[in-house]
């Protein structure tokens, strides 16, 4: 567990994987709504970063101010139904968006999406964590 300075999940350490804040996928779906025309018939890959398990781990440890390792944990435990499916799918092949032409694209419509550093930048005084617990 990350309170014991270590983050378990069942992708090989330097797995990359594309991340996107829940915030940032609502501010694209509101401004589809807003202004359905900006994006009708357009294929959109929402993502805003691409990490490695390994950088997650080293990152999210910078932000709590602690040593945070990775590690592969193996078989699914801990996991159900299509969560299982959902590790083994990335593991094996993955989303590969394109991030370029993402951030292109919606910063015509001055939309910024959030990096994984940034992203727990916004979350640090949103969350606590207590490492004694």
């Amino acid at each position: 567990s990350l309170r014991e300075g270590h983050l378990d999940l069942p992708l090989s350490p330097d797995r990359p994987v594309d991340l996107i804040s829940a915030t940032d996928v609502g501010s694209v779906v509101a401004e589809t709504f807003q202004v359905p025309r900006k994006f009708n018939g357009k294929e959109i890959d929402l993502v805003a970063d691409r990490v490695s398990m390994n950088k997650i781990a080293s990152v999210m440890g910078r932000f709590l101010s602690m040593q945070v390792e990775y590690r592969k944990s193996e078989g699914s435990a801990g996991l159900q139904g299509s969560l299982i499916d959902h590790f083994h799918w990335l593991e094996k092949s993955g989303h590969h968006g394109d991030i370029g032409q993402t951030s292109e694209f919606l910063n015509r419509f001055n939309i910024q999406l959030t990096n994984f550093r940034d992203y727990l930048r916004e979350m640090k005084d949103k969350v606590s964590f207590d490492k004694a617990a």
